[in-house]
């Protein structure tokens, strides 16, 4: 079910409603593009050992932990926010 069309019909007089609906019709493709851009801030670049595979160390280990579930953080907090004002708004 799209909601781009039932935002645009509550929220927006005639003369707003192409404009409105094509924002939320892009929210989708925009939303996959900040999950590939994103990410990469949270988490560091692991270098593989080209003579093999890489044995982490406990620090290592930890560090990549600590950045992982940062993102997943950070992640949990955009889409409830979202949520929330979904729900008052719509």
């Amino acid at each position: 079910m799209s909601i781009s069309g039932k935002v645009s019909s509550t929220w927006f007089p005639a003369h707003e409603r192409a404009i409105s609906t094509s924002i939320v019709a892009l929210a989708g493709p925009v939303g996959t593009l900040m999950g590939f851009v994103i990410p990469p801030i949270f988490v560091s670049d692991y270098k593989a050992d080209v003579n093999g595979p890489h044995q982490w160390t406990a620090d290592e280990k930890s560090l990549a932990l600590h950045q992982i579930n940062n993102y997943i953080l950070f992640q949990n907090i955009v889409c409830t926010v979202f949520s929330v004002v979904q729900l008052i708004f719509v």
